[in-house]
């Protein structure tokens, strides 16, 4: 029984902290900023992503429902060359890869740790690496107007043509 209380004891005492933490993270401006900043930036690259992943699986005749995509180093650099993105591997690692390590962790591993555990640390990493990892998600979802660009450009043409060709 006194094990059962400890136990018990001890998990509400951490509980609180946990909340206690995030607490101080919600009530600090500058903290709440960085985090709705990078975690708008980082779900238009997700959204990104994921359709191009989604397109991917189907040319692989693979049905897979949006809600199931993981976003994972083993086929996004396959699925965007599919569709002929020009995105550098580097591009794709900071964003989606699975380093954990402090100081370098991807953009997606950072969101996780923001939006599971409104971990501090990873906050002022976001702050503190705030240059190199909206440079890389703005190269990122560039290259994704651009694809939409250049596809206008080609239905355009396209359409010129068509309007040019004697009957």
């Amino acid at each position: 029984m006194a094990k059962k209380k400890l136990k018990e004891a001890h998990v509400k005492r951490t509980t609180y902290k946990k909340y206690e933490k995030a607490m101080t993270v919600l009530n600090d401006s500058q903290y709440v900023q960085a985090k709705n900043e990078f975690l708008a930036k980082f779900t238009l690259c997700e959204i990104a992503c994921k359709s191009v992943i989604e397109y991917y699986k189907k040319t692989q005749d693979e049905s897979i429902d949006v809600k199931e995509i993981k976003l994972d180093m083993r086929s996004i650099p396959a699925a965007f060359a599919k569709f002929n993105y020009n995105i550098d591997k580097h591009i794709l690692t900071a964003i989606f890869g699975a380093s954990k390590k402090r100081g370098q962790k991807s953009a997606k591993k950072l969101r996780d740790c923001i939006v599971h555990a409104l971990s501090e640390e990873d906050i002022l990493e976001v702050i503190n690496r705030k240059t190199h990892l909206y440079s890389v998600m703005d190269s990122f979802l560039n290259i994704i107007k651009e694809g939409q660009e250049e596809e206008t450009q080609m239905q355009e043409t396209t359409d010129d043509e068509r309007i040019l060709i004697p009957v």
